[in-house]
């Protein structure tokens, strides 16, 4: 097989403020087409080519503009900067003792076709052996199990006897939460915090008690309802900040109630979005606010991979339903359609589930 020679890329064209312009060629668009030779590999790089494409909320702050360094946990993307995601990659080539040519790997990867990474950017190897779908890799045995997996059980510590409240219940992570805490920990009470009718009809089907609407006109009096005799929750899983965080401080058990802080998708388009008003529950209330990032806990990945893959052996955790795939890989631009397929996950159009991109199937 002769290798690829050239790169076609999507790189920032405009760091946006709020919204990102999905549109390419505007002065004002956030992305645009960019093509790079390939050169000769340096030790420790690898080329590979984009299988699956990961489109998370956090990307989002990656590329804002005049980011806060200190406050971020990777590297900012900048004007002319290829955009990053994590995805599944083949690799082509390597200058690494420890990835071979046809391997399979879930990792950090850039918005292209076939592109350089460094080896380092890819951790996870897919063990071809196991019969997992590859789209497993990046949902449920990837970041989002495993976001779901640690903080429930190292950061929660959730327990039979508690109850929890999960927000983004109908998204990607929110999902899976919803499922461990219910089928492999057995918590008391499980509650989603979803947007409409339908989302809330997919979080009870996958395990919630109730299902509180945030778009409601009354959310208080709503999750008071879906609370009933418990009056509080033990765990408040949240993904979304902003103003629900804000109203759910009141919700959380005084002095032992635990608030898991894994994403802030409400301000990630407008900080403003952000500001807490109610900071004065978290000290009158005592409670405990844990933050906590995912790539912290990839040394024991392993352990959750195994307990999940458990699950839905047993028919406890389900995973048909929970994908939301665009399947660009019979399209002849196909990378001109990643921005609209990215901004569904902030326009409303996404559906439940894992939004995943699919750019290409294996070689080998």
């Amino acid at each position: 097989m002769s290798l690829p020679t050239k790169s076609t890329l999507v790189a920032v064209n405009e760091p946006p403020t709020y919204e990102i312009n999905a549109t390419f060629d505007q002065p004002e668009s956030t992305f645009k087409i960019v093509e790079k030779e390939i050169g000769e590999l340096q030790d420790g790089q690898l080329l590979v080519k984009n299988l699956y494409l990961s489109n998370d909320p956090t990307q989002r702050g990656w590329i804002t503009k005049n980011p806060n360094r200190e406050a971020m946990y990777v590297e900012p993307i900048g004007a002319n900067d290829i955009m990053r995601s994590y995805g599944l990659v083949e690799v082509l080539d390597s200058k690494s003792e420890t990835h071979k040519v046809g391997d399979i790997y879930m990792g950090t990867t850039y918005w292209g076709d076939n592109v350089v990474v460094p080896a380092l950017f890819l951790s996870l190897k897919v063990d071809k052996s196991v019969p997992l779908p590859l789209t497993a890799y990046v949902d449920w045995v990837g970041g989002t199990g495993l976001t779901a997996y640690f903080g429930l059980y190292d950061v929660a510590q959730l327990k039979k006897e508690d109850v929890l409240v999960v927000s983004g219940a109908a998204g990607a992570t929110g999902a899976m939460v919803v499922q461990i805490a219910k089928h492999l920990i057995g918590a008391k009470k499980i509650i989603g915090i979803a947007g409409g009718q339908e989302k809330c009809d997919f979080v009870k089907s996958i395990g919630a008690d109730e299902c509180v609407d945030y778009r409601s006109k009354d959310f208080s009096g709503d999750m008071k309802k879906a609370l009933g005799e418990d009056q509080e929750c033990d765990v408040y899983f949240d993904g979304v900040g902003g103003e629900i965080l804000d109203q759910m401080f009141s919700f959380v058990k005084r002095r032992t109630g635990v608030v898991v802080a894994c994403g802030a998708i409400a301000g990630y388009n407008d900080s403003s979005k952000l500001w807490v008003k109610n900071w004065g529950h978290i000290i009158t209330r005592r409670l405990n606010v844990k933050g906590f990032i995912v790539t912290d806990y990839l040394g024991e990945a392993q352990k959750a991979i195994q307990a999940i893959v458990g699950g839905v052996k047993a028919g406890k955790i389900k995973v048909d339903n929970t994908l939301h795939l665009e399947d660009l890989s019979k399209e002849s631009e196909p990378l001109k359609q990643l921005p609209t397929i990215y901004n569904k996950l902030f326009n409303g159009e996404k559906k439940a589930g894992k939004l995943l991109t699919k750019l290409a199937d294996p070689i080998n």
